[in-house]
């Protein structure tokens, strides 16, 4: 009879088979890097090798050598590899569990491929690239371990809602990132940019700019992060930046308390620039139609555009109100019969609903 080998040695030995093939690996990728930092085109050609020669259901080589892709193609402007990592990102995610790390970097690709898209901006191809990649971003949120890893998904998030020409989103994703990685430089950076573009399109008060110079000045503090984040052609970037926002650097605002602080945490007010909103003033929904141009024919009439924004914005506000109640303490009146469901009635509820 073949005597079998002890299991406490097989398992040792398959840790250690295991270590030493991540070490490997963890070359492998530094050697990249470093090629990539030297060679775009050269670190392409290598990371294809690497993927190439891997077996089927070896997922780390594939991994290390998609990234590779995905960073290269976007420095050359080279679709096929971008396309390459991404197939080789979404083979790894159709077989390994829910990961935070293979999202974001899937997400990425994604992100990639659209921004090299020939098609129309908002054909329908382009809008369902956008929104997986969106969902797989705000999944790595969600199960990201770190808040480092977190900010990072945010910020990539609030990239692509701004060059989807959602602003006031992108506005709300840098933020969030900076919530949870105040060193973040790069979303900082993003907010600048994007407070600029709104003000040069004319959707916000010039005191946007003094704003953009305040983040902008803590973009430059954290140098360092940057470029591990982005790479040192970004703080080129911020210094460009930096010229065109010259101005009086307003001093952060302190929370206020009561409803007034639920709206300025949840970023609730109708408004372009939370970071400027003054609790004190009578009116925070500042967010207005300016003008509306009809032909001569239309007659004297207001347009109804006007009235439909009203109705829109005091539905809104009732909404956010009702939100609000619900976070307060309160005494429930109401007796409710037990539907064994599980499932939650009472007053509180109903003004969630």
């Amino acid at each position: 009879m073949t005597e079998r080998r002890p299991l406490a040695q097989s398992s040792k030995r398959r840790k250690v088979r295991a270590t030493a093939e991540l070490k490997a690996l963890k070359r492998e990728a530094a050697r990249l890097d470093l090629l990539f930092a030297e060679d775009p085109r050269a670190a392409i050609a290598a990371a294809r090798a690497l993927a190439s020669a891997s077996a089927p259901e070896d997922h780390g080589p594939k991994m290390v050598a998609a990234g590779i892709l995905v960073d290269g193609g976007q420095e050359l402007n080279d679709a096929a590899a971008i396309d390459d990592g991404v197939a080789y990102f979404r083979q790894v995610h159709a077989v390994v569990p829910a990961s935070p790390q293979l999202d974001y970097n899937l997400a990425n690709g994604i992100s990639a491929q659209v921004n090299l898209r020939n098609d129309p901006p908002w054909s329908s191809a382009r809008c369902a690239a956008r929104r997986e990649a969106r969902s797989l971003y705000l999944r790595s949120v969600a199960l990201g371990r770190s808040p480092k890893d977190r900010s990072q998904a945010h910020t990539n998030h609030a990239n692509l809602l701004r060059g989807s020409y959602r602003m006031l989103e992108a506005y709300d994703a840098y933020v969030a990132a900076l919530q949870e990685e105040p060193k973040n430089g790069v979303a900082s950076s993003g907010v600048a940019r994007l407070l600029l573009e709104i003000v040069t399109q004319g959707l916000g008060p010039p005191e946007l700019t003094n704003l953009a110079a305040r983040y902008l000045h803590h973009a430059g503090a954290s140098k360092a992060e940057i470029v591990e984040l982005a790479g040192p052609h970004a703080l080129k970037r911020i210094d460009e930046l930096s010229a065109r926002a010259r101005g009086h650097q307003p001093e952060p605002r302190r929370q206020p308390l009561g409803f007034a602080g639920f709206v300025w945490r949840h970023r609730l007010a109708l408004s372009v620039s939370m970071e400027l909103l003054n609790p004190f003033r009578r009116f925070w929904d500042d967010l207005s139609l300016g003008t509306v141009s009809e032909p001569i024919s239309s007659g004297p009439e207001i347009p109804p555009v006007f009235s439909m924004w009203n109705v829109l914005k005091a539905d809104y506000a009732a909404a956010r109100w009702l939100a609000y109640a619900a976070t307060q303490p309160f005494r429930e009146r109401g007796a409710y019969q037990d539907t064994l469901d599980y499932a939650n009635y009472g007053t509180k509820q109903s003004l969630v609903v």
